[in-house]
């Protein structure tokens, strides 16, 4: 399995490079759905941990056609749209 991890803060993603991430997307820089699917065609399983409504938006935006979303817990106020 390939795994790719998204966060804002660079030491978060040293230490999943380190624990093996092959790919890293600082959120802050970089659009993480334009990016992942130029470079994978687009995840075929997203685990979002964050309690966030841009964490789900930008896990919703890195799938690919027929992938699958899990999710660790829900925002405040529901599911963001599109």
């Amino acid at each position: 399995m390939h795994v790719a991890a998204i966060d804002v803060a660079e030491d978060k993603l040293e230490l999943a490079k380190s624990l093996g991430a092959d790919l890293t997307v600082n959120a802050l820089e970089t659009d993480p759905g334009e990016y992942l699917k130029k470079q994978t065609g687009g995840m075929h399983g997203v685990l979002v941990t964050a309690v966030s409504p841009v964490a789900f938006k930008q896990g919703i935006s890195v799938l690919r056609r027929k992938g699958t979303l899990a999710l660790n817990g829900l925002p405040p106020g529901g599911l963001p749209e599109g």
